[in-house]
């Protein structure tokens, strides 16, 4: 049976930033490698890689802030100032060619990689309406009980399926649920 592989929304942003470079890189030739394999990614990734894209193509003014850690027992917050480096926004041309490529991905139209779209359904959000109650005592939320959920219905349907992440709440969340992990970024 082929190695399938369910991407989370940082996966997917990742293989599509690494494939879309010119620059040559061992992670790059690594997704290559993959790129035999079989790609998912949930509907719920489908909407959220828009609102990834948008946090780099809104860029971000840096500069200076006050840290507010607390740094002791007593309750002392932390006097030191972090910096945040300014990250110019997007260029029009550089958004409209994201969500093209985006778009190609999902439509099965790219030269990149393409990825099947596993629509949400009813028995993943019962799945999913389960697999949050372990959040009541690890640190995951309600989008990776979906993603967990989505590569679980998979599961059970009899397919060997892989979710990429390097996500450390998601991978909680999927260790309890007994799904396996790849993680391309470690």
């Amino acid at each position: 049976m082929e190695m399938e592989y369910l991407l989370d929304t940082n996966a997917y942003f990742n293989f599509l930033n690494e494939l879309s470079n010119s620059i040559p890189s061992e992670r790059k030739d690594e997704i290559l490698g993959l790129n035999t394999r079989r790609f998912y990614i949930s509907e719920i990734t489908s909407i959220e890689i828009i609102s990834v894209l948008g946090k780099y193509a809104r860029g971000n003014s840096g500069g200076s802030q006050k840290c507010n850690c607390i740094i002791d027992p007593n309750g002392t917050i932390c006097n030191n100032q972090r910096f945040t480096v300014k990250r110019n926004s997007w260029q029009k041309r550089r958004i409209k060619a994201w969500l093209k490529m985006i778009e190609e991905t999902q439509s099965g139209k790219s030269t990149l990689f393409n990825v099947e779209l596993i629509s949400l359904d009813r028995e993943t959000l019962e799945i999913a309406n389960k697999i949050i109650l372990y959040s009541l005592s690890h640190n995951f939320g309600s989008m990776d009980a979906v993603i967990a959920a989505t590569a679980k219905k998979k599961i059970l349907s009899g397919e060997q399926v892989t979710v990429v992440t390097s996500d450390k709440a998601l991978k909680a969340c999927l260790s309890k649920c007994d799904i396996p992990i790849f993680d391309i970024y470690k």
